[in-house]
């Protein structure tokens, strides 16, 4: 994968990389949990077409035992999540089945890396050393 240029997939004014596992709305990354971006990663890959219960569960908990309720439980918080931004209706309840993503999702690439970063504030106090400590040649030139 080129660093520079990698896929992205896009549905209204949110942006998935099913890479990195990160959503972002207007350029704003939105705080989910993994598995919820896990979901929706493999909705948004299947878009249009009904995933079954037991593929969803297969994809996103291959190694552990969960019941259904918590998948159920994990895209009433995704449907909840974009509602708060504004959006209903993008994933649909397939009754017995599963789900759908019913949203139009569209693969692009993303011309620049977005560079997430920690900053750190540190409070540096800038202390004089004493004259007197200062070598005599350097504190002619101080004194110029």
């Amino acid at each position: 994968m080129n660093s520079e240029n990698w896929k992205l997939r896009e549905f209204g004014e949110f942006r998935l990389d099913p890479e990195k596992l990160v959503l972002w709305f207007r350029g704003q990354p939105v705080n989910l949990p993994l598995k919820e971006v896990e979901l929706l990663s493999a909705l948004t890959a299947n878009a249009g077409e009904v995933m079954t219960k037991a593929e969803l569960l297969d994809s996103i908990w291959k190694d552990s035992f969960v019941e259904e309720s918590n998948l159920s439980r994990h895209v009433y918080m995704l449907r909840k999540t974009f509602k708060e931004f504004g959006v209903d209706d993008l994933i649909e309840t397939v009754p017995r089945r599963g789900y759908r993503f019913v949203g139009h999702v569209r693969d692009c690439f993303n011309e620049s890396p977005v560079v997430v970063e920690r900053h750190v504030v540190v409070d540096v106090a800038r202390r004089r050393a004493p004259r007197e400590n200062i070598p005599r040649a350097e504190r002619n030139v101080l004194a110029e």
